[in-house]
Formats: C-alpha cells, sequence, structure tokens
C-alpha cells in the first residue's frame, strides 16, 4: 500500500514539474513575444518616416527657398509672421519662471524675433526647460508628422524652440487639454537654437477655447551628428538623392536624414525623413528615392553609417 502511494506521489510531483516547466516556457515565449512587439513600436514610433519605392507625391509644392524672404535656420532667425499656413493666437514660455534656460528672458520678444504681433496668450509651461513653446495657434496646409502629405486646415500647430547646446534628438509633449482631452506633439532632430512648426500628431483641430498650459515632455538629446562629408557626397533631385562614397571601403546601409525649411526661418514639421542607400561599393554611388525631398525646401540633417545591420 505504501509502495503504491509512493508511486502515485511520484507520478504527481512529475506532473506538477511537467506543469511548471510548460507554464514558463509559456510565459518566456510571451516575454520575448511582449519584447520584441514593442522593440518593433519603439523603433516605428522615433518620429522618422523612412520613404518607400511606391511613394508618389507628385502634388507636393513647398519652394520656400524661391522666395526671397527665405532664411536659414539658425539662432534668432525665427519671424513667426512669415510662416507660411500658420496662424499664431499668442506665445509663451517653457520654463516655469519666465526665463529661457540661459536666463535671457525677453531676448527674442525685445528684437522682435520669436513671437508674433498682437500676441497676448498665457505662459506655456513644458516639463523640459531647454524647450520653449513660441506661440500656438492653426496650420493649414499639407499634414506631415505621419508622412501622408494630406490636405488639413485649421490643425493645432506650435512653434517650438530647442535653447539647449545639444540636438534634440527626440520630445515627445503632451498635453493635457479640457481637462478631459490629451494634445500630442513630437519634434525630432531639432538642431540647437532652432525653431519648428509641429502639428498635433492625431490632427487636432485648434479651437481658442483650448487651454494648452503645461506639456509633460519626454526628451532625449545628443552632439549635433556628422554630415560624412570626408566619406560621402550628396547629389540632390527632386524625390532622388545620389550618395557617393569617396572611400576604399564598402558599407552595409547608410541613412540620410533631411526636414522641411519654412519661411520664417523654422523648420517645418517635427517628423525627419529617414532614406536608406543599401550595399554602398567602395568608391562608387547609390541612388535611392527621397520622395519627400526637394532641394528647394529640404535640408540634410546628418548621415549615419550602420556596418553588419
Amino acid at each position: 500500500m505504501h509502495k503504491k502511494n509512493s508511486k502515485k506521489s511520484k507520478k504527481i510531483r512529475q506532473k506538477n514539474v511537467l506543469t511548471a516547466v510548460l507554464a514558463l516556457f509559456v510565459i518566456a515565449v510571451g516575454i520575448i513575444c511582449i519584447i520584441y512587439v514593442l522593440r518593433n513600436n519603439m523603433e516605428e514610433d522615433k518620429g522618422y518616416h523612412e520613404v518607400a519605392d511606391q511613394e508618389d507625391l507628385k502634388n507636393m509644392e513647398i519652394q520656400v527657398k524661391s522666395s526671397k524672404d527665405y532664411v536659414e535656420p539658425d539662432k534668432g532667425t525665427l519671424d513667426i509672421d512669415k510662416i507660411q499656413g500658420f496662424t499664431a493666437s499668442g506665445a509663451g514660455s517653457a520654463a516655469s519662471d519666465g526665463e529661457t534656460p540661459d536666463g535671457d528672458s525677453d531676448a527674442q520678444s525685445n528684437s522682435g524675433e520669436g513671437t508674433s504681433s498682437g500676441s497676448t496668450s498665457p505662459t506655456i509651461t513644458l516639463s523640459d526647460p531647454n524647450l520653449k513653446v513660441e506661440a500656438i495657434g492653426s496650420y493649414s496646409g499639407n499634414f506631415l508628422e505621419d508622412g501622408s502629405d494630406e490636405p488639413t486646415a485649421n490643425v493645432a500647430a506650435m512653434l517650438i524652440t530647442n535653447n539647449s547646446d545639444q540636438m534634440l534628438q527626440i520630445a515627445e509633449i503632451t498635453f493635457k487639454v479640457n481637462d478631459t482631452e490629451t494634445a500630442s506633439f513630437k519634434v525630432t532632430d531639432l538642431p540647437a537654437g532652432t525653431s519648428t512648426l509641429v502639428l498635433e500628431a492625431n490632427k487636432r483641430e485648434y479651437s481658442k477655447e483650448d487651454s494648452y498650459t503645461y506639456g509633460e515632455t519626454a526628451t532625449a538629446y545628443m552632439e549635433q551628428p556628422s554630415l560624412e562629408e570626408d566619406k560621402f557626397d550628396l547629389v540632390t533631385e527632386d524625390g532622388k538623392i545620389t550618395l557617393k562614397n569617396k572611400t576604399d571601403e564598402s558599407y552595409d546601409k547608410v541613412y540620410v536624414y533631411y526636414k522641411y525649411v519654412q519661411l520664417g526661418g523654422a523648420y517645418l514639421g517635427g517628423i525627419t525623413y529617414r532614406t536608406p542607400f543599401e550595399n554602398v561599393p567602395a568608391k562608387g554611388e547609390v541612388e535611392s528615392i527621397a520622395a519627400h525631398f526637394n532641394p528647394e525646401s529640404s535640408k540634410i540633417m546628418a548621415v549615419q553609417i550602420q556596418q553588419g545591420q
């Protein structure tokens, strides 16, 4: 009888062990799947739009450099009144005490740069004091933030300046609007001291009744990336970029990043476009589709080499 019970107990223990092993296996597979999905989502949510071969944007017309009013985005170049498609309703400082990080709270206002005439809206505060909201208002034109370039009207938009001494790699800014709703803005690859017009990520319509007072901000900064000019020459034309390799080394993959520019000394959109060049031969050249690129309205932001990817 004792032996029989012992065998039965042994079988139960073995069954329990097997069940536990199977459960751990299922959990492990589940964790791996979750990590894979999250990693893919993170990769897709960087704020970059990678250009695909099938994209055709023949109707896009952003020819800002053809205007005599064009100014290359730089420190102190922002002139809100000249920004196409944007109607500003006010300006505000991102620092909680009304000062920029270097303590010069009125530098742009006093010079007439960085604000629109008659701006009287309350201060807009961001949790990252390196970023300043110059103005909020409505934008009508092509929607850039998802790469679709669909015509839109009266989308909520913010002019944001990077007051740090590094490039803003990415910023995700979330506002609680009217107590129960949210508005989101994403910025990528914004050089130190420059400004960009960012559209609300979900095409939220702008309303003067909406209250934008405090933005929770998740940010990452990096040193200004290289254009790798010692290794490559870039030949640009509408919808295409040619990468010429000047070195004796071949490269598995090279990315070229670019942004739209605007009148008024600012970039257009928080989005950054990314065009891949694969299997770049030594002393050779590779052409790549860059459907959003126009030499008259785009600026190369960075060239990145990826080996063994």
